[in-house]
Protein backbone atom coordinates (compact mmCIF):
# COMPACT_ATOMS: atom_id res chain seq x y z
CA UNK A 1 0.00 0.00 0.00
CA UNK A 2 1.06 3.55 -1.30
CA UNK A 3 2.45 5.77 1.76
CA UNK A 4 0.49 8.63 0.16
CA UNK A 5 -3.27 6.43 0.17
CA UNK A 6 -1.95 5.25 4.50
CA UNK A 7 -1.60 8.88 5.30
CA UNK A 8 -4.79 9.47 3.47
CA UNK A 9 -6.97 6.76 5.16
CA UNK A 10 -5.47 8.07 8.74
CA UNK A 11 -6.72 11.57 7.75
CA UNK A 12 -10.20 10.13 6.70
CA UNK A 13 -10.33 8.11 9.95
CA UNK A 14 -9.71 11.39 12.37
CA UNK A 15 -12.13 13.28 10.44
CA UNK A 16 -14.47 10.54 11.55
CA UNK A 17 -13.74 10.21 14.60
CA UNK A 18 -13.98 14.19 15.08
CA UNK A 19 -17.75 13.81 12.97
CA UNK A 20 -21.26 14.36 14.65
CA UNK A 21 -23.00 14.32 11.91
CA UNK A 22 -24.45 11.02 10.40
CA UNK A 23 -24.36 11.17 6.94
CA UNK A 24 -20.85 12.83 7.32
CA UNK A 25 -19.77 10.04 8.71
CA UNK A 26 -20.96 7.70 6.03
CA UNK A 27 -19.48 9.60 3.46
CA UNK A 28 -15.86 9.81 5.05
CA UNK A 29 -16.50 5.59 5.77
CA UNK A 30 -16.93 5.06 2.09
CA UNK A 31 -14.14 7.52 1.02
CA UNK A 32 -11.86 5.53 3.39
CA UNK A 33 -13.07 2.49 1.59
CA UNK A 34 -12.41 3.99 -1.77
CA UNK A 35 -8.92 4.57 -0.52
CA UNK A 36 -8.35 1.23 0.41
CA UNK A 37 -10.09 -0.40 -2.65
CA UNK A 38 -7.10 1.60 -4.47
CA UNK A 39 -3.72 1.21 -2.39
CA UNK A 40 -1.58 2.02 -6.03
CA UNK A 41 -3.17 5.46 -6.01
CA UNK A 42 -0.24 8.50 -5.54
CA UNK A 43 -0.49 11.95 -4.80
CA UNK A 44 -0.87 13.93 -1.57
CA UNK A 45 -3.00 12.15 0.92
CA UNK A 46 -5.33 15.75 1.23
CA UNK A 47 -6.08 15.67 -1.88
CA UNK A 48 -6.43 11.60 -2.39
CA UNK A 49 -9.15 11.81 0.97
CA UNK A 50 -10.58 15.19 -0.99
CA UNK A 51 -11.70 12.87 -4.01
CA UNK A 52 -12.28 9.90 -2.58
CA UNK A 53 -15.15 12.32 -0.64
CA UNK A 54 -16.43 13.62 -3.65
CA UNK A 55 -16.67 10.06 -5.27
CA UNK A 56 -18.43 8.55 -1.91
CA UNK A 57 -20.91 12.21 -1.72
CA UNK A 58 -21.87 10.75 -5.23
CA UNK A 59 -22.64 7.65 -4.69
CA UNK A 60 -24.84 8.92 -1.18
CA UNK A 61 -26.55 10.88 -4.05
CA UNK A 62 -27.42 8.42 -6.05
CA UNK A 63 -28.24 6.24 -3.45
CA UNK A 64 -30.88 8.30 -2.25
CA UNK A 65 -32.38 9.14 -5.58
CA UNK A 66 -33.77 5.19 -6.11
CA UNK A 67 -34.96 4.98 -2.41
CA UNK A 68 -38.34 6.25 -2.90
CA UNK A 69 -39.83 4.04 0.09
CA UNK A 70 -39.42 4.45 3.96
CA UNK A 71 -37.83 1.73 5.49
CA UNK A 72 -39.70 -1.67 6.25
CA UNK A 73 -38.51 -1.03 9.81
CA UNK A 74 -39.52 2.19 10.38
CA UNK A 75 -43.33 1.57 9.39
CA UNK A 76 -43.19 -1.40 12.03
CA UNK A 77 -42.12 1.06 14.87
CA UNK A 78 -44.42 4.18 13.38
CA UNK A 79 -47.59 4.14 15.03
CA UNK A 80 -50.16 5.21 13.33
CA UNK A 81 -53.29 7.00 15.06
CA UNK A 82 -55.35 7.66 11.74
CA UNK A 83 -56.75 4.04 11.74
CA UNK A 84 -54.14 2.50 9.58
CA UNK A 85 -54.10 4.48 6.39
CA UNK A 86 -51.14 5.65 6.39
CA UNK A 87 -49.29 2.45 7.13
CA UNK A 88 -51.53 0.87 4.56
CA UNK A 89 -50.04 3.45 1.63
CA UNK A 90 -46.71 2.58 2.22
CA UNK A 91 -47.20 -1.00 2.31
CA UNK A 92 -48.90 -0.11 -0.65
CA UNK A 93 -45.90 1.55 -2.30
CA UNK A 94 -43.95 -1.03 -0.89
CA UNK A 95 -45.33 -3.92 -2.49
CA UNK A 96 -45.21 -1.76 -6.01
CA UNK A 97 -41.89 -1.91 -5.72
CA UNK A 98 -40.86 -4.90 -5.00
CA UNK A 99 -44.02 -6.14 -7.50
CA UNK A 100 -41.75 -3.75 -10.27
CA UNK A 101 -38.28 -5.11 -9.35
CA UNK A 102 -39.29 -8.87 -9.96
CA UNK A 103 -41.30 -7.96 -13.40
CA UNK A 104 -37.70 -5.94 -14.49
CA UNK A 105 -35.58 -7.09 -16.51
CA UNK A 106 -32.89 -6.51 -14.14
CA UNK A 107 -30.39 -9.41 -13.44
CA UNK A 108 -31.61 -11.66 -10.84
CA UNK A 109 -28.48 -10.96 -8.86
CA UNK A 110 -29.47 -7.17 -9.06
CA UNK A 111 -33.25 -7.84 -8.24
CA UNK A 112 -32.55 -10.28 -4.87
CA UNK A 113 -30.08 -7.28 -4.20
CA UNK A 114 -32.70 -4.70 -4.52
CA UNK A 115 -35.33 -6.62 -3.23
CA UNK A 116 -33.20 -7.21 0.12
CA UNK A 117 -33.06 -3.37 0.13
CA UNK A 118 -36.21 -3.20 -0.21
CA UNK A 119 -37.16 -5.20 3.15
CA UNK A 120 -34.43 -3.38 4.78
CA UNK A 121 -31.67 -5.69 5.11
CA UNK A 122 -28.12 -4.11 5.39
CA UNK A 123 -25.47 -4.66 3.39
CA UNK A 124 -23.69 -6.45 6.33
CA UNK A 125 -26.23 -9.25 6.35
CA UNK A 126 -26.71 -9.81 2.55
CA UNK A 127 -22.76 -10.16 2.74
CA UNK A 128 -22.78 -12.58 5.45
CA UNK A 129 -26.04 -14.19 3.66
CA UNK A 130 -23.47 -14.28 0.62
CA UNK A 131 -20.35 -14.88 1.50
CA UNK A 132 -18.70 -12.07 0.28
CA UNK A 133 -17.04 -8.99 1.60
CA UNK A 134 -19.29 -5.81 2.70
CA UNK A 135 -17.54 -3.21 0.62
CA UNK A 136 -18.11 -5.42 -2.38
CA UNK A 137 -21.70 -6.02 -1.55
CA UNK A 138 -21.79 -2.54 -1.76
CA UNK A 139 -20.16 -2.02 -5.07
CA UNK A 140 -22.73 -4.45 -6.30
CA UNK A 141 -25.98 -2.92 -4.81
CA UNK A 142 -24.66 0.55 -6.00
CA UNK A 143 -24.47 -0.90 -9.58
CA UNK A 144 -28.07 -2.40 -8.96
CA UNK A 145 -29.65 0.60 -7.88
CA UNK A 146 -28.27 2.41 -11.03
CA UNK A 147 -29.83 -0.56 -13.36
CA UNK A 148 -32.55 -0.03 -11.53
CA UNK A 149 -33.13 3.78 -12.32
CA UNK A 150 -31.56 3.28 -15.61
CA UNK A 151 -34.77 0.88 -16.36
CA UNK A 152 -37.00 2.62 -14.68
CA UNK A 153 -35.89 5.68 -16.64
CA UNK A 154 -36.93 3.97 -20.03
CA UNK A 155 -39.92 2.93 -18.71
Amino acid sequence: MNKDVIEAVRLGQQLCLRCRNSHQQECLELAVDELLRHPENVGPPKSLLRKALAHSRSRLRRRRAIQHLVSASDQLDTLDVGGGERMDAELHAMIEFDDWIRRSTLREEQKALLLYQVHDIDAGSIADHMSLPVPRVRERLARARFAARTERGRA
